[in-house]
Formats: C-alpha cells, sequence, structure tokens
C-alpha cells in the first residue's frame, strides 16, 4: 500500500483535508499546534487504498520541537511514497519556504493551494498554474473546508507514478555546488545523502540528523562562510521573484485586513486582557446561570424520580437479590446519573469554546498572554497547552511537544493540571448551584480564573527556584479570523460529548460498582450498617483530620477526593452514592457556604487523575519529576484552601 504524508505549515488545512481524504473525525482548530503527533489514515478509490499520514505543522525541516521532528524523521527514514504538500494560499509566500525544503528531499511532490476561496475573497489572483510550471510540481487549487477541488487532487493521487522528482531551486548558487560534493564523495563511502541533507551539511546544521564522518567540510576544501544565511537569502529570493510573477494582490502593502481591524479592539493594549476575561465570564454565566441549568435539572428529575422508581419497582415485581436492587438503585443510579445531569452543560461549555477555537481567537489569547507569562519564564506558546486543559488535561499535556525550549517543556507539563478540565466541572456545577444558586456562573469563574492566578503564581515559585533559565522567543502567526462552520461545531461537541457518556458508562460504572461496596462492607468483608464502619469509612476517617483545616473534615468528602484520583467526576458520583438520598440538601447538612468554595478549590488544584499522571510520566521520562509534580499539586492545593477557608472565616 501506498503511503502519502500530508506535510504543511501549522494551520493550513492539513487536518481538515485528513478527515476530508479518509473519512476521519480529528480535530480542527483555527490556531497552529492542534496536530501534536502523526495521525493515520485510509483514502479508498476504487479498489485501491492508501495510507494518508497527517503530520505535525512545521515551518522549515530545520526543526527543534518535539512536534517538528516527528515530521522531519518521518520524511527522512520513513520515505512516504509521495509528499502532498498543503499550502495556505492566503500566506503563499510563508508557506513556499518549506516547499523548497521539501523538494529536496528526493520525495516526488504534489501541492495543495488551499483556501483559494479566501484568495479570491479578498480579490487578489494566484497564477497557480505557472508557479507548476516553474517548480515542476503538480498543483492543486482547493479549499478543504469546502470540499472545493478534492476529486482533482484524488485525480493525481491515482496517477502519482507520473509525478517526477525536482531539483532544488538551489541548483545554481555555490551551496548547491558543495552540496553536490557532498553528495558524491558520500556515495563513494555507501552513505545515502539527500540534496537536503548534504545542504545541511554545508550549512553546518549540527542538529540535523546524518551519519556523516567528521570535518567533511575541511576534507572538501569547503570554505568557511555563513552558509545558512546564505541559503536562506537564495530561498527567500528566489521566492520573491515567484510571487512578483505570478501572485497579483488587490490591496496595497500595509492596507488593513478586516481581521486588522477588529485586532485593533482585541488585542488592544489596555483591552485585549479585560475583553478576554469578559468573554471567559459571559461563556460561564450563560453555562451555569442561564442555560445549561434549567435542562439539567430536567434530567435530574428523570433519573432519580422516574428512572430510579422504575427500576426499584421493576427489580422488586422480578423477586430480584435485595443487595442487587440496593447496588443499582443505591449505587449506580446516583453514581452515573448526578454524571449525566451535567451533559447539558457540558454541551453549551464546549460550544462556545470550540467556537472561539474556530474563530480564531484562541491563537489571540496566546498572543495576549505572552506578556503575563514572561514574567514567570515561560512565553505566550505556552498558554496554548494550557488552554487546552479546560478540555482535558492530557492533550494539554501532550501539546507542550510543540515548546522547543526544554525548560519551557517542563514548566508547561508542571503548570497546565493547575488549569481546571471539564471533569472537574461537575464538581463545581453541584456545590455551586446548591450554595450559590443566583450566582452560580460568577463563583464557577472565579474557580476557573483562580486555576490560571495559581498557575501564574506558582511559576514563578518554579522559575525562580528550581526551573530557572531563559524561556524562548515568541513567533506566532494569528489566523485570519473565520466564521466556524456548524458542522466543524457539532463534531467538536459530539466528540466532548461522546467522550464524556463513554466514561460514565465505563469508569465510572466500574468506580461505582466499588465504591457501592467499599461502603456497604468492612475489611473484614461482611456487610455493615453504618457506612461509617465500612471500608470507606474507616479510610475517610483516617485522612479527615488532614482536611479538617481547610472546612471539610467529615470522611465522606475525603473520600471523594481518593477516588477522584481515577476520574474527577467519580468525586460526584462517591458523593452522591455516600451521601444518598437528595444530594444537594445533604451537602447543605455537611458544608458551608465557605467550605463548598475551599472544596472546589482543592478540587481545582490538587493532582489530577492517572490518566494525566501518566501522561506526565511519559512527556517527562522520569518518575522523579511525575512524583514532584503529585506532591507539589497536593501541597499547593492544601495550602491555597486552608488560606481561603481562614481568611474566609475572619470576615463571615
Amino acid at each position: 500500500m501506498k503511503t502519502f504524508a500530508l506535510v504543511g505549515n501549522p494551520n493550513c488545512g492539513k487536518t481538515t483535508l485528513f478527515n476530508k481524504l479518509t473519512d476521519s473525525q480529528e480535530y480542527v482548530g483555527n490556531w497552529s499546534g492542534v496536530t501534536i503527533e502523526k495521525k493515520q489514515g485510509l483514502l479508498k478509490i476504487d479498489n485501491d487504498n492508501y495510507n494518508i499520514v497527517d503530520l505535525p505543522g512545521i515551518y522549515s525541516l530545520s526543526s527543534y520541537s518535539d512536534d517538528e521532528i516527528v515530521t522531519r524523521n518521518y520524511l527522512l527514514y520513513e520515505k512516504p511514497d509521495m509528499i502532498i504538500n498543503i499550502i495556505d494560499a492566503t500566506n503563499i509566500e510563508r508557506n513556499l519556504y518549506l516547499t523548497t525544503q521539501l523538494i529536496e528531499t528526493g520525495i516526488p511532490i504534489i501541492i495543495a493551494l488551499n483556501m483559494m476561496d479566501e484568495v479570491e475573497k479578498r480579490g487578489d489572483y494566484i497564477d497557480y498554474e505557472k508557479i507548476s510550471k516553474i517548480l515542476g510540481i503538480p498543483i492543486v487549487s482547493m479549499s478543504a473546508t469546502k470540499s472545493i477541488g478534492i476529486e482533482n487532487l484524488i485525480d493525481l493521487i491515482k496517477n502519482f507514478k507520473q509525478v517526477k522528482k525536482t531539483q532544488s531551486i538551489l541548483k545554481n548558487t555555490d551551496e548547491f555546488f558543495f552540496a553536490q560534493k557532498i553528495i558524491k564523495y558520500l556515495a563513494q563511502n555507501n552513505i545515502e545523502c539527500s540534496e537536503l541533507m548534504a545542504i545541511k551539511i554545508v550549512e553546518g546544521d549540527k542538529k540535523f540528523p546524518c551519519d556523516i564522518p567528521e570535518n567533511i567540510l575541511q576534507s572538501l576544501n569547503i570554505p568557511q562562510k555563513s552558509w545558512d544565511v546564505l541559503v536562506a537569502t537564495d530561498r527567500y529570493n528566489f521566492i520573491d521573484e515567484l510571487i512578483k510573477e505570478c501572485v497579483k494582490k488587490s490591496h496595497e502593502f500595509g492596507q488593513l485586513t478586516f481581521s486588522n481591524k477588529i485586532d485593533r479592539i482585541l488585542v488592544n493594549k489596555y483591552l485585549a486582557i479585560p475583553i478576554f476575561l469578559l468573554v471567559m465570564f459571559l461563556i460561564f454565566q450563560i453555562t451555569f446561570s442561564i442555560g445549561g441549568e434549567f435542562f439539567s435539572k430536567i434530567i435530574e428529575k428523570f433519573i432519580n424520580d422516574d428512572l430510579s422508581s422504575f427500576l426499584n419497582k421493576f427489580l422488586l415485581d422480578i423477586n430480584t437479590n435485595a443487595l442487587i436492587i440496593d447496588l443499582i438503585t443505591k449505587g449506580i443510579i446516583p453514581g452515573i446519573g448526578m454524571i449525566l445531569t451535567f451533559l447539558p452543560q457540558i454541551s453549551i461549555l464546549f460550544f462556545f469554546l470550540s467556537f472561539i477555537e474556530d474563530s480564531g481567537y484562541i491563537a489571540r489569547a496566546a498572543f495576549i498572554m505572552d506578556k503575563p507569562l514572561r514574567k514567570i519564564g515561560l512565553s505566550g506558546k505556552s498558554f496554548i497547552p494550557m488552554l487546552l486543559g479546560f478540555g482535558c488535561s492530557v492533550p494539554a499535556i501532550m501539546a507542550a511537544r510543540t515548546l522547543d525550549n526544554p525548560k519551557d517543556k517542563r514548566l508547561t507539563i508542571l503548570l497546565t493540571p493547575f488549569i481546571s478540565c471539564s471533569a472537574r466541572m461537575p464538581v463545581y456545577a453541584i456545590l455551586a448551584g446548591t450554595f450559590f444558586p443566583n450566582n452560580s456562573g460568577l463563583v464557577i469563574f472565579s474557580i476557573y480564573l483562580l486555576g490560571i492566578i495559581i498557575a501564574i503564581l506558582a511559576g514563578i515559585v518554579l522559575n525562580e527556584t528550581i526551573l530557572r533559565g531563559e524561556s524562548s522567543n515568541f513567533i506566532m502567526e494569528l489566523p485570519p479570523y473565520r466564521i466556524p462552520t456548524f458542522k466543524n461545531l457539532m463534531r467538536h461537541i459530539y466528540e466532548r460529548v461522546k467522550d464524556f457518556v463513554e466514561k460514565a458508562g465505563t469508569i465510572l460504572l466500574l468506580a461505582s460498582i466499588i465504591i457501592w461496596f467499599m461502603q456497604n462492607f468492612n475489611f473484614e468483608f461482611k456487610i455493615v450498617f453504618d457506612s461509617s464502619q465500612s471500608i470507606l469509612g474507616t479510610l475517610g476517617k483516617f485522612i479527615a483530620p488532614v482536611f479538617a483545616a481547610l472546612g471539610f473534615g467529615n470522611w465522606q468528602a475525603c473520600v471523594a477526593l481518593l477516588t477522584g484520583f481515577v476520574a474527577k467526576e467519580t468525586v460526584v458520583s462517591t458523593l452522591s452514592i455516600l451521601y444518598g438520598g437528595n444530594l444537594a440538601h445533604e451537602l447543605l447538612l455537611n458544608f458551608t457556604p465557605l467550605s463548598a468554595y475551599c472544596y472546589m478549590v482543592f478540587v481545582l488544584l490538587y493532582v489530577p487523575c492517572i490518566a494525566t499522571v501518566a501522561v506526565i510520566k511519559r512527556e517527562m521520562g522520569s518518575w522523579g519529576w511525575t512524583f514532584f509534580s503529585i506532591g507539589f499539586q497536593i501541597l499547593t492545593a492544601w495550602i491555597v484552601s486552608f488560606v481561603i477557608f481562614q481568611f474566609g472565616k475572619l470576615f463571615l
């Protein structure tokens, strides 16, 4: 089976095209860094199958960050049968720099000139047929989001054998002459070397992998010069001439585009951060105080009243064992049912988050946060993984691969778990809805904001102690604003809701059964009628004194924190099972508004779920750093909750 690699700059539309070709459902966003590892799918044409590989976006093959190295090494060592080079036609000058390097890999290339609909909308003109003739590469004009030109691309894929290899655009330069000398020299020593590798050797790029003899430049009498600068200059000169000849723009240089005009307000020096906070505040208000609460109450009533009563009567009618009835009606139904009541709020929250992602505002948020993050030794690029943490900490930590500075990567991984993931949301929703019914949106917004503030403060501490060093420079291309497509928004919501329901039907179902068992049996595996004497009761009373100073020293609340290590949704499942009956009523008996808020703060900041810990270990490559992360998060959660509770008592 032939393999085709999708290669291009970040945010050029690779993943959208990948989904169209392979009928996949991979995540698509209007900001860089969406693809953090290679993805594979099948393209079926007639009776033939083609392996399509979506590689992380890169700007050049002089790569240093983990995601860029994935792309570079795949092309050099896996050697796909063909490269499909996706170019953002609205930024054709910048995109072509990578193209000039891909040509030198020796792999046949097809260019997919994407987003041509936006070029036409601007009134610009690109003579792509002339560009194709100059480069010697087939070019397809297309718009992946609108499925324009997909069939033409598929026709080229079917006839890939007719696509010829091309020669470097540097062929008339001194660096290319010396590169050819290197290729011949290495061939005599049975070492295979592409034009790209040879040019990199001339440049003196020591990070570029190639098994070559030492001092090869001296042995071939290649003079010492700033070859890297010369090579880059020659590439850009070639691109400039190509653009002058083949691209006509309707607007003058420096003329403000629609996106530029919006950015004058949204990225304003004084207004940017207040606007960002206002946007997030409105999202939480609509999610928790206006829209989601109404639908959640309908689902809660159905599960707790109608479904529970029906199942209880049905099981009694068929003479089911009393223990089984108790497990289902007081274990599984409360455990899973309470979680499912938050589906409307999760759907609404991710609708808005997906909307601002697809619109291009997320990239602006990273730009806005660059200056504050500089104070803790990070750059705005680290804000993208952190922002992903609002969804799930696992992909957020994996997204730290896009950072090329090891210190930035490590610090970002340590701080990201402080950003509240969606799994914690049910805890906030039940406690805020119970104790702050008129201001639940504001309270939950304050929790999310506190997570960002604590991440910044923790970053300052770490940056001044164990993670000293300079942060990397931050360069980010701001994509144009786009109106999100309804299909993309629905896909994002569907994926989130599906993950949530799947977790409820697997991990939370098993957790509910285990929690019910540990609530009804003691360590001798005998049934107990007083749950305080159960396995969970014994464990809870053992650790409760540690949390008494935080306002929640009752054993049920403490046990829920332990089970939350499996998955944060389990905190609500555990409370629902242990308290039984009307959860909101029981919470009012066991918490005060202040202790409930401190409980939310602790859930926000303490050790993330086991899946996140596993990813931290994999990305850090060290158990030492993993255990440090766990200890640091628990200690931070305890201290912050303690301070809030003790100071709160002075005023309440």
